[in-house]
């Protein structure tokens, strides 16, 4: 996938990595850094500790962070419903989280199939003290909402279930000025 995307590239300031972000040394400093359902992947605090410590080492001051991950702000529909959307999950307890980093499994619905992902049962309140931690200020939690241009792919109502329980969170939060 690395060596398509190199191979695509149309930009000469453009690099791409494969690494383990806990891993990474500081390559920054960026004015954004973005994050699609990357701190959920945080099995532990103190996992999620080091992934907002090496985000913010890469970011300049006054740079912003904004990410999407797995919700917990919504209680999780039943599976079916879900399906319509191309994936349901589970939790190791059952219906519902019962703790912190409880595993969830995502499974992805394709014909013949079942390839599934795991990630991590995190609260809004446990990323917000990792993130202070880490140094971050101005946490903003933004809600899921339908783009206009979605209609034009499938009416309103089929979104109503996701936007009434959304599977994602998005926030947005910023490193401080030295």
């Amino acid at each position: 996938m690395i060596d398509l995307a190199n191979a695509e590239k149309t930009e000469s300031n453009i690099k791409y990595l494969h690494a383990d972000v806990i891993q990474l040394d500081p390559f920054g400093p960026f004015d954004l850094i973005t994050a699609c359902y990357l701190l959920n992947y945080s099995s532990s605090r103190e996992d999620l500790l080091n992934f907002c410590r090496v985000l913010f080492a890469n970011l300049k001051p006054g740079g912003r962070f904004v990410a999407i991950n797995d919700s917990s702000i919504d209680p999780p529909m039943d599976k079916d419903t879900y399906k319509k959307y191309g994936f349901f999950k589970e939790f190791a307890s059952g219906s519902r989280p019962s703790r912190l980093y409880e595993p969830i499994t995502y499974h992805l619905v394709v014909e013949d199939r079942d390839p599934t992902f795991q990630n991590f049962f995190i609260t809004p309140s446990e990323y917000e003290v990792a993130l202070t931690t880490a140094g971050f200020v101005d946490i903003v939690w933004h809600r899921c909402e339908l783009a206009p241009a979605a209609e034009a792919i499938r009416p309103c109502e089929f979104y109503q279930d996701l936007l009434a329980h959304p599977t994602m969170q998005f926030f947005s939060c910023i490193r401080p000025l030295d």
